[in-house]
């Protein structure tokens, strides 16, 4: 009699693999492998189930199984382990015909299952069960195989335990050995039913095909869906919705291959063909193959979709700008400044007429994006010498009620690329960081830094210290070994020799093994007079790289100091075979070559 737990816990088969080991069962077989005559419908059934074979990345075959087709677009289920570490993967099918593996629709590690597309548009699916009538009714177990069954596994179902509410795990009356292991099981009607799993203490499993027809991407895939995908090396389908189709390949576009992401972004566009941004997102892979012509189609295909002309405008002006700025070779005459110009401006005169028309409400947010976009068109214009234009749209925003501690800050880059004087460009910066919140963010917290920087540049050091430690607050101590040797730079030359000595310290503890610092801090040591410990920084650093000329010429020069002529003239020595002309002048006036 077959029983339907509904609020059974579910054991999914690994879980159960490892507490049958854990508790040492050992339990006895109930029956040995049991065949019966093969059902009427059988031969029909047949024609539904495949071999799955995968192949690695030599195309060598990793291991075959069976697999069932669950849709006539040929979607099949199969055993989610006949995939692992798999790089490709064909299914046969009962006339011998052999058919692609496309992608993987979803898997699952926990329920060991898998859900493939192969590229038969013309598969004769099984028609899965809708568990009516069960109890007491016999069950089959079908391998693939070319030629009509004449006999096959037989049993009933002994429990059935719902899993996720809408599927069933299925266990089996009698035990089967590892040959039924993937074969698909079938009621006494020819419906699907599940695909039997491994035996297990001394009993056989079934899971729910219906499970694994279901089996989906999403965009947020579960742990045990993640875990099952990372060690499957075929490509990924994507999520059956535009929406979570868009946020996954989000996600792809940082970790796929150009290959693999091009082929998500193919099917994207084949799916929702009216969708811009998928020719938007093909453009920029496009561009990295160097596929410039058909990256100019997409473009213009997206332009011709998009209902936002504005931003779909902006968008078509940075995207060229990138090309042109961050890929200039290989040279694509049709893509140049003029045409991102043009782009950029479209959007700028739409979006001004856009903030004309808006109510009071929405005047705000209107006049941010006009904003976005003027600062693009100077960009744009710094990026084809047109710096005085630039920079008079840079003023004329930063003088009206837009302006922002960014449109600052963007001018004092633009007057830096321009190569205006620094107390300009720090002027700009002031403006920029008096309009900050408090307390700063991480942009904030940045655009104090590079003020610290050109002050430090323009001699003023103790002002920039005081901008380091500004962003050391914020930081909140997160700070990298750069930043503290950069900071005691400037403490050097403001006469400000502890805290340099402190950051050297922090320095040489977050990066040991960086010579620099080493050497810095006996260069330090010895302008404080600290002999010893300049002495011993320069060993230090030559213990990580002995031919550091300066460490030598530094440790020759304290061991003058020290009177230890020796070992100072066999440092300063050292320093001049590696081409240090400080140490040939040291070495001259301290040991003069006799006359």
């Amino acid at each position: 009699m077959m029983s339907r737990h509904a609020s059974t816990p579910h054991r999914p088969l690994r879980l159960l693999a490892a507490l049958v080991c854990a508790l040492g069962a050992c339990l006895p077989l109930s029956a040995q492998r049991q065949e019966v005559a093969a059902p009427k419908w059988a031969a029909k059934a047949q024609r539904s189930i495949v071999s799955v074979l995968a192949y690695d990345a030599d195309m060598q075959l990793l291991r075959s199984g069976t697999g069932v087709y669950v849709s006539a677009a040929g979607e099949v289920v199969a055993d989610y382990e006949l995939l692992r570490q798999a790089h490709s993967a064909k299914v046969v099918d009962m006339d011998g015909r052999q058919w692609e593996v496309e992608c993987v629709m979803g898997a699952d590690y926990n329920y060991n299952l898998v859900k493939l597309r192969t590229n038969n548009r013309k598969a004769l699916p099984a028609e899965l069960s809708s568990f009516e009538g069960l109890e007491g009714g016999q069950v089959y177990a079908l391998p693939f195989s070319k030629v009509k069954l004449a006999v096959c596994p037989a049993t009933t179902i002994e429990k059935s335990d719902a899993v996720e509410e809408r599927y069933f795990y299925f266990t089996l009356a009698t035990q089967w050995d590892d040959k039924a292991t993937g074969t698909i099981l079938f009621d006494a009607q020819g419906k699907a039913l599940g695909l039997v799993q491994s035996p297990i203490g001394g009993k056989s499993y079934a899971m729910d095909l219906r499970y694994g027809r279901d089996l989906s991407i999403t965009a947020i895939p579960s742990k045990s869906t993640s875990l099952a995908l990372q060690a499957i090396n075929i490509r990924t389908a994507l999520p059956p919705t535009q929406e979570e189709a868009l946020v996954y390949l989000y996600f792809q576009s940082r970790s796929a291959s150009n290959e693999d992401y091009l082929a998500q972004l193919n099917e994207y566009i084949a799916t929702w063909p009216q969708s811009p941004e998928g020719y938007l997102r093909r453009t920029t892979i496009l561009l990295d193959l160097l596929r410039f012509d058909e990256a100019d189609a997409d473009l213009r295909m997206y332009l011709k979709l998009a209902e936002d002309k504005m931003t779909a405008n902006a968008n078509a002006a940075q995207t060229i700008y990138t090309k042109l700025v961050y890929q200039p070779e290989a040279a694509y005459p049709k893509w140049t400044f003029d045409l991102a110009l043009a782009h950029v401006r479209q959007a700028v005169s739409l979006a001004e007429e856009r903030l004309a028309q808006a109510a009071d409400s929405l005047k705000q947010r209107a006049g941010l994006l006009a904003l976005e976009y003027r600062l693009q068109e100077a960009q744009v214009l710094m990026a084809m010498g047109g710096e005085e234009e630039a920079l008079s749209i840079y003023r004329q925003v930063n003088e009206g009620p837009w302006a922002t501690a960014s449109t600052f800050y963007a001018a004092s880059l633009a007057h830096e690329a321009a190569g205006d004087s620094l107390p300009v460009v720090i002027a700009l910066l002031d403006s920029a960081i008096n309009r900050l919140p408090t307390p700063l963010t991480a942009d904030g917290a940045a655009y104090v830094l590079r003020r610290g920087k050109l002050l430090g540049d323009a001699g003023q050091y103790r002002q920039a210290v005081m901008d380091y430690n500004t962003f050391a607050e914020a930081q909140r101590g997160q700070l990298n070994a750069t930043f503290h040797y950069d900071r005691a730079v400037l403490e050097q030359n403001a006469r400000m020799y502890q805290q340099a000595i402190d950051d050297l310290d922090q320095a040489i503890k977050l990066q040991p093994r960086v010579a620099l610092y080493r050497v810095e801090k006996s260069g330090l040591m010895l302008r404080v007079g600290e002999l010893d410990g300049c002495i011993q920084a320069a060993t230090e650093a030559l213990a990580i790289d002995a031919n550091l000329a300066d460490a030598y010429r530094i440790r020759g020069y304290a061991r003058l100091q020290q009177d230890d002529k020796a070992q100072a003239r066999s440092d300063l020595a050292q320093a001049v075979s590696l081409g240090d002309e400080t140490a040939k002048a040291l070495l001259d006036t301290y040991f003069p070559p006799e006359q």
